[in-house]
C-alpha cells in the first residue's frame, strides 16, 4: 500500500442496540504480520488498528480504562480483529501513521482500505459506542476511506536544489514564535531545531538564528524538574515554565544535553554545565540499566490502587514525598536508536566541556551498542526488552528480522561522532558498513528514496509496504553528508561507496520525500531533514588533524584542542596520517571544503585559535556568496 489515507473529519452517530455479549476478560491484542491480516479477511471482521507508545499518556489512559471496560472488550473480541504496534519498537510504523499522534486509532476493512482515522485517548462509553457505529457501518456497506489522502510515495522533486532548501526553511519557519522564541506548541526539546538554527546563524544575512537559537536554549532550562533532574517532554506555555507535560523520555534527555553543550559552546554561562549535570543525574539514577544501556521513557502518571494524583500535584512534592506516593512506571526497554542519540549527545558534551568523563560514557555506550549489530553491518533496534507484563503492548522478538532506517541512520551517526572524538578506524568502517546497510537494503533503486524498513510484512490489504519516512529520511541523509564530509579525501576508499556517492545519495533521498505537501503535514518534525538540505548545500567545515604519529602526545593535545575549543557549528574533525595532505614533522591542522583549503596551521602556533576563526569565516562567507 503505497498511501495512507489519512484524515477524517467524519464521525459516525448511529446509536443502534447491542446484544449482550458472553464475558471475555482481555482484548486478544495481535502484532502487524500477515497472519492477522489474513485471520481478518478470513472472519471478514474490521482491523482496530492502535499505535502508540509506553509513555504516552493517552495510550496508558486507554489501556488502564478503556481497554479494560467489559463492554469494550466484549465489542473487540467479537467484532474486530485487533492489533497493537508500538511506534518505538517498529518506527516505519511510527511514522507511517504518526500523522495522527498517539495513540492512534485506525479503522482498517478486511480489503485492507483504511476507512476512519482518530487520534488520542477515548473514554469507556465513547469508545464502545465508536466501534459499534463502525460494526453497523461495516455490516451494511457503508464504509468508505477519506477523501484526503497523505501519500508516503511521491515523485522525486526536480526543482533546484536551492529551490528545496528555501522549502524546507519556508515550511519549518512557519512554527518558529519569534515573538517568545521555541518552535511549535509543546516546546519539546528537539536539538535539531537548535542545529539547523545554530547552521543557518552562520550564513550572511541569516545571524539572527545564532540569537534565536540561543534565547531558546535558555527557555529550555525552566523545563527541568528541579527535584530529580531531566527535562520534562514539553510545555504548552510560551515561556515553557509552566503546563508541562511531565512524561520524560530518554531522547529528550539526549536533546537536551545537545541542546546545552551546543548553548555552551557559544555562551560560556555556567547555567549550562548546571542543566547538563541535571539531566545527566536523571539519567544516572533512573534510566541506566545494569547493563550500561538507557531505558526508554518514564510515564507521568501513577496507576495503582487507591492513587488519585495529578500529575502537575505529584511532581510539586518533594523527593521524599514523591517516593511515599510511589514511582511512575517506567519503559525498560532499550532501543538502539534513542542510546544512539545518547552517545551523539555525550560526545558533543565532551566537546564543550573537555570533561573526560563524557568521551569515556560516549565509547562506553557505543561499545554496547556494537554487540546489537547483527555482523552484517545492520543494527538492531532493540537492545534489551522489558518483560511483556509490563508492558501495554508486547514486543516479539522477530523484529530482530527488520532493518528499520532509522535505528541505521542513528547508529551510523553515533559510530561517526565517536570516530571524532576517537579517531579509531574501526568506528569509521562501521558507519561505512551501515551507509551500505541501508543503500542496499533499504534504497528505492528507481526514485532514489529511503524505505522506512526492509520488512516482509506486507500491508493489510496484501501490498508490499514501500513507505518512504520523510523524517527518518531527514536522519539518514544527515548520516550520509557526515559519512560524505569525513570520508572525503584520506578515507574515500575505506568502504565500497566514495564521499561523491554520499552525496548523491543524500541528494536523491531528499529529493524523493522532498514535496510541499510532504513537509507540510510532517510539522517542525522536518527539522533534521531541513539540517541535511543545509549541509549539502552549504557543506561542512572539514578540520583535518595531521599527525605522523597519530598516539603522539602533541597530536593527542592538538586533536584535543580541536574538539575543545575550536568550535564551529558546521565543523566535523578527523584525525589523520599524513598522505591527503603533507607531512610537517609536527602536528598540523588543515581546514576545508571541497573547493578550498588553508595552508597548514601548525600546533605551536600562538596564533592557531584567531588563525582557525579566520579561516571558518573564509570558507562560510565563500560559500554564501557561491549561493
Amino acid at each position: 500500500m503505497n498511501s495512507i489515507i489519512k484524515i477524517s473529519f467524519w464521525l459516525f452517530v448511529v446509536i443502534i442496540s447491542q446484544p449482550v455479549l458472553a464475558s471475555t476478560s482481555t482484548i486478544n491484542w495481535l502484532p502487524w504480520e500477515n497472519a492477522s491480516f489474513q485471520q481478518a479477511r478470513e472472519q471478514n471482521k474490521l482491523i482496530l488498528l492502535d499505535v502508540g507508545t509506553e509513555w504516552c499518556s493517552a495510550c496508558n489512559q486507554m489501556h488502564h480504562e478503556t481497554y479494560t471496560d467489559p463492554k469494550v472488550i466484549q465489542l473487540v473480541q467479537q467484532n474486530f480483529i485487533a492489533i497493537h504496534v508500538d511506534a518505538e519498537a517498529e518506527p516505519d510504523l511510527g511514522e507511517r501513521y504518526g500523522f495522527w499522534g498517539w495513540p492512534a486509532l485506525i479503522f482498517i476493512k478486511p480489503d485492507g482500505e483504511h476507512v476512519g482515522f482518530f487520534r488520542g485517548a477515548r473514554p469507556p462509553q465513547t469508545f464502545s459506542q465508536m466501534l459499534t457505529n463502525f460494526q453497523k457501518a461495516f455490516v451494511k456497506g457503508e464504509l468508505s476511506a477519506p477523501q484526503i489522502e497523505v501519500d508516503l510515495v511521491s515523485k522525486p522533486s526536480d526543482d533546484e536544489f536551492d529551490k528545496l532548501v528555501a522549502l524546507g526553511d519556508q515550511m519549518l519557519d512557519r512554527f518558529y514564535d519569534s515573538s517568545n522564541h521555541g518552535w511549535g506548541g509543546s516546546r519539546m526539546a528537539n536539538p535539531f531545531l537548535l542545529q539547523q538554527a545554530w547552521w543557518r546563524g552562520t550564513d550572511k544575512g541569516d545571524e539572527q538564528w545564532t540569537g534565536n537559537a540561543l534565547e531558546t536554549s535558555r527557555l529550555y532550562l525552566n523545563m527541568i524538574d528541579p527535584i530529580w533532574g531531566g527535562i520534562w517532554f514539553g510545555s504548552r506555555a510560551q515561556d515553557f515554565n509552566s503546563d508541562f507535560i511531565y512524561e520524560r523520555r530518554t531522547e529528550h534527555q539526549a536533546g537536551a544535553l545537545l541542546i546545552f553543550a551546543q548553548a555552551y559552546q557559544q555562551d560560556k554561562n555556567p547555567l549550562w554545565l548546571q542543566a547538563i549535570d541535571q539531566i545527566m543525574s536523571y539519567l544516572t539514577q533512573f534510566m541506566q540499566s545494569e547493563q550500561g544501556g538507557y531505558m526508554t521513557s518514564q510515564e507521568m502518571h501513577i496507576f495503582a490502587e487507591g492513587i488519585d494524583i495529578t500529575p502537575a500535584a505529584y511532581f510539586a512534592l518533594n523527593d521524599v514525598e514523591r517516593r511515599e506516593i510511589g514511582m511512575p512506571d517506567r519503559d525498560t526497554t532499550q532501543y538502539t536508536d534513542i542510546n544512539a542519540k545518547l552517545v551523539i549527545a555525550f560526545s558533543r558534551v565532551f566537546e564543550a566541556t573537555a570533561n573526560p568523563v563524557w568521551k569515556r560514557r560516549a565509547l562506553s555506550l557505543l561499545k554496547l551498542i556494537q554487540t546489537h549489530s547483527n555482523q552484517t553491518g545492520g543494527y538492531h533496534q532493540v537492545m534489551a526488552y522489558q518483560p511483556d507484563g509490563k508492558r501495554i503492548r508486547k514486543l516479539s522478538t522477530g523484529l530482530s528480522q527488520n532493518y528499520y532506517l532509522r535505528t541505521q541512520a542513528f547508529s551510523g551517526l553515533a559510530m561517526l561522532a565517536g570516530f571524532e572524538l576517537s579517531g579509531d578506524m574501526n568506528l569509521l568502517e562501521q558507519a561505512h558498513n551501515i551507509g551500505e546497510t541501508i543503500i542496499t537494503q533499504l534504497r528505492d533503486e528507481e526514485s532514489g528514496g529511503l524505505l522506512g524498513s526492509n520488512r516482509k510484512t506486507t500491508a493489510p490489504d496484501g501490498s508490499e509496504i514501500r513507505d518512504q519516512p520523510l523524517v527518518d529520511t531527514g536522519a539518514a541523509a544527515d548520516f550520509f553528508n557526515r559519512l560524505a564530509a569525513i570520508s572525503y579525501g584520506v578515507y574515500d576508499k575505506v568502504g565500497q561507496f566514495t564521499s561523491k556517492d554520499y552525496a548523491s545519495f543524500s541528494e536523491k533521498a531528499l529529493r524523493a520525500v522532498g514535496s510541499a505537501e510532504r513537509l507540510r503535514v510532517q510539522g517542525y518534525f522536518i527539522a533534521q531533514y531541513v539540517l541535511a538540505l543545509h549541509q549539502l548545500n552549504d557543506e561542512f567545515i572539514q578540520v583535518s588533524v595531521v599527525c605522523e604519529d597519530v598516539s603522539s602526545d602533541a597530536c593527542i593535545k592538538l586533536h584535543s584542542k580541536t574538539l575543545n575549543e575550536l568550535y564551529h557549528p558546521r565543523r566535523i574533525v578527523k584525525l589523520q596520517n599524513p598522505g591527503y595532505y603533507p607531512a610537517r614533522g609536527e602536528a598540523a591542522l588543515f581546514i576545508c571544503n571541497s573547493s578550498l583549503c588553508s595552508s597548514p596551521l601548525e600546533a605551536g602556533d600562538p596564533s592557531l585559535n584567531s588563525k582557525v576563526t579566520q579561516w571558518y569565516k573564509t570558507l562560510t562567507e565563500i560559500l554564501s556568496e557561491n549561493l
